[in-house]
């Protein structure tokens, strides 16, 4: 796949699973995420069906006041990944979860620090006051899509970001994404989050 569309599908995904913001609601509301999405999608050769899928779920936002738009993607992502957590959007989370563990202790368990040492190997460490997991959905769509970017200095540390790339593909995302993407599309009632999960789904599968 074209490293720069790959890399800025991955920047999409991570833009759509993390907080709501005004400017995301704005961009639903005019339609140009759906847009940027499916330029890239198409640019990447991926197929069609599961993009129009995609697309007919997003064109219920198209036009609608942005403040609105806003408030229902918000109140679904508290509801479903904060108050009552009906899914964990981290991965250690969700996978300590998914083997039968009730009681979870984010950021310290051994998948989230596995995410952060793979993460701080490859140069990428938490801001001074960062205080949230690194191993959320969004962030580790952010480090894919830099990994994509095959940066100068990973090469310059005799590093292959193509490899480290797949490697984390196959040792995190391909290991939690399609369930949790399934278990988004089973508890949201948001169409924004249901086009958003099979989609992503779709794209690990491709990978």
């Amino acid at each position: 796949m074209p490293v720069t569309n790959l890399s800025n599908m991955f920047s999409l995904l991570s833009v759509a699973f993390a907080a709501p913001t005004v400017e995301r609601a704005r961009l639903v509301a005019e339609g140009t995420l759906a847009s940027d999405v499916a330029h890239t999608w198409r640019a990447l050769d991926l197929p069609e069906e599961p993009l129009s899928a995609f697309l007919d779920e997003l064109e219920e936002y198209r036009g609608r006041d942005e403040q609105d738009v806003l408030h229902e993607i918000r109140q679904e992502y508290t509801r479903l990944f904060l108050i009552d957590h009906l899914v964990e959007n981290t991965e250690g989370a969700w996978r300590k979860k998914a083997q039968g563990q009730e009681t979870v202790f984010y950021m310290i368990n051994d998948i989230s620090t596995g995410v952060q040492d793979f993460m701080r190997f490859c140069g990428v460490v938490r801001p001074k006051g960062y205080n949230d997991s690194v191993d959320l959905i969004d962030n580790e769509w952010q480090f894919c899509s830099m990994l994509a970017t095959d940066p100068a200095y990973l090469a310059e540390k005799g590093m292959s970001a193509e490899e480290k790339l797949a490697q984390f593909i196959d040792e995190h995302v391909r290991v939690w994404v399609p369930g949790f993407s399934d278990d988004v599309a089973r508890e949201t009632r948001c169409a924004y989050y249901r086009a958003f999960a099979a989609l992503q789904k779709k794209l690990v599968e491709a990978l």
